[in-house]
């Protein structure tokens, strides 16, 4: 009966030496004399125990970092995201039932666009071409809210605001546009 039990033992234990991805080389031989006493066993037994549960904790420990660095990646994705949200075409069409905050991203859009285009020609575009570059952007049935601003420099530029913008501008106003936001001063 104790042979038995010592013999399970010695199957369970070298099966979690086996099985164990971390195995403890440095002070141990392979191979020596093996005693057949219950005390040794059990204590081996209790050394493959100990190395299953340093395993059991390095590998939760590996869980838990990769989890911190996927959580932190996609953190870092949707603030990048955010970031350039104006720089990407918005996916709903710009049209007046939309919500503000749609309307507000895709003239953003539109204004970031046209900018890109000015910069590319040295400041001398035509309002002309401005409005021809904004119907090559358009997609079909867009309609845009557009105002027409003099610069510092006195040349004409092309905006595109929101239906709610577009509405409490009039005629003739003095109008600040700074950071996509426009402030009627007079």
């Amino acid at each position: 009966m104790i042979k038995r039990l010592g013999l399970i033992l010695i199957i369970l234990v070298s099966l979690s030496i086996l099985l164990s991805p971390i195995t403890e080389a440095i002070g141990t031989s392979s191979g020596a004399s093996t005693s057949s006493s219950s005390s040794a066993s059990s204590s081996t037994s209790a050394s493959g125990a100990r190395t299953s549960m340093n395993s059991s904790a390095a590998r939760t420990s590996v869980r838990a970092s990769m989890n911190n660095a996927r959580s932190l990646s996609s953190q870092r994705a949707n603030s990048l995201l955010s970031k350039s949200s104006s720089l990407a075409r918005p996916h709903a069409i710009y049209s007046t039932g939309g919500s503000y905050q749609e309307q507000r991203r895709a003239a953003m859009y539109f204004n970031n666009s046209l900018f890109y285009w000015m910069v590319m020609n040295n400041h001398s575009m035509s309002m002309h071409k401005q409005q021809q570059i904004l119907k090559q952007n358009m997609r079909p049935k867009e309609k845009l809210h557009t105002i027409t601003i003099k610069g510092k420099d006195n040349k004409d530029h092309v905006l595109v605001v929101t239906k709610k913008d577009y509405d409490t501008i009039q005629k003739g106003a003095h109008v600040k546009y700074k950071n996509g936001e426009i402030e009627v001063v007079s």
